[in-house]
């Protein structure tokens, strides 16, 4: 269980990743309250039929699916943030693939989803923040997507790193222009197999709620 600190009106929780993103912080935005973490969702992995070696995650429940590699294994099972109401505001789910020193972090805001994308739409206008150099507007699932691109030649703590790392964020509006999706990317520069982030954005598809099939 997690308290936020409490503000006026809704507030940015700052969640530093689990997977040693360096320094980019994920942007969760919550309601004042008592926050529950848990993770279970029904959501699977499976073999993908349309695709050699790769595996499909699909959310049933919240209505989203890709492609991802089958060297890629997913960390843990999905994982919600829920208000005191019972009402989950977002959800995350992780993948790695340690050989290639490859990680990625998908967060769905289920709440104030518009005010997020916004807030990163401007920042992109000015040039700002991860947005300074190297960001582009690409298509994510018919979605106009904002992305970043960086190279960290240093750690969060300021050490060099053996090799640079070339991490990638985006970010789009669901379906219905009411959640926002935000991806992270991070592998080593050098890694032969930077397409693959490409790839798994041009297989994200948005589902019909509930449907299994």
């Amino acid at each position: 269980m997690m308290l936020s600190k409490f503000f006026l009106g809704y507030i940015y929780s700052l969640q530093q990743s689990k997977l040693s993103f360096g320094r980019l912080i994920i942007f969760t935005y919550i309601p004042l309250s008592v926050l529950i973490v848990y993770p279970g969702l029904q959501c699977r992995a499976q073999s993908s039929a349309t695709r050699s070696e790769s595996q499909e995650y699909i959310d049933h429940q919240h209505g989203f699916r890709f492609q991802y590699p089958s060297t890629w294994i997913q960390d843990g099972a999905e994982i919600s943030v829920i208000d005191l109401s019972g009402k989950i505001t977002s959800v995350q789910v992780s993948f790695s693939d340690s050989s290639a020193s490859t990680h990625l972090i998908l967060i769905y805001h289920l709440v104030q989803g518009m005010t997020i994308y916004n807030e990163c739409a401007a920042q992109f206008d000015q040039s700002k923040g991860w947005y300074q150099k190297n960001a582009a507007k690409i298509n994510v699932a018919g979605n106009t997507a904002l992305q970043a691109n960086l190279v960290d030649l240093t750690d969060g703590r300021g050490n060099k790193l053996a090799q640079p790392v070339r991490s990638s964020i985006v970010d789009f509006l669901d379906e219905n222009k009411i959640g926002e999706f935000q991806i992270q990317y991070k592998t080593t520069a050098d890694n032969p197999q930077n397409g693959l982030f490409a790839n798994l954005l041009s297989t994200f598809r948005f589902i019909e709620k509930g449907n299994t099939k």
